[in-house]
């Protein structure tokens, strides 16, 4: 049986935003790195608590992997969900703090 969220989204009514913090679009490649081996992905958006990644295979919920994203570095992270060649995956907690800072820095880089 799908729960009140599930059936509201199925008859078309907005949701709220759930998420904690604000999301900024990005369009920057990276690598994933996990014990099954490493390979390219493009980063779509991002957050201090996450991003959402477009990859050409399919990565199961709850894996946990490393996002390298040239020049800012390796930051640990595990995919909250995963479908249609995108997954988005939560930033470990003791990595948030370097998102927020490649956030601001590449924000303020942005022509006004």
């Amino acid at each position: 049986m799908k729960d009140r969220r599930q059936r509201q989204a199925v008859a078309g009514i907005p949701q709220p935003e759930r998420r904690q913090h604000g999301r900024h679009k990005a369009l920057w490649w990276g690598e994933i790195e996990m014990a099954t081996g490493r390979f390219t992905c493009s980063v779509f958006d991002l957050s201090m608590g996450g991003a959402k990644l477009r990859v050409a295979r399919s990565i199961p919920e709850k894996e946990r992997l490393t996002l390298v994203i040239p020049p800012f570095g390796q930051f640990m992270g595990e995919v909250v969900w995963s479908g249609d060649a995108q997954i988005g995956i939560e930033f470990a907690r003791e990595d948030q703090p370097r998102v927020a800072k490649m956030i601001t820095s590449r924000l303020n880089e942005m022509p006004g």
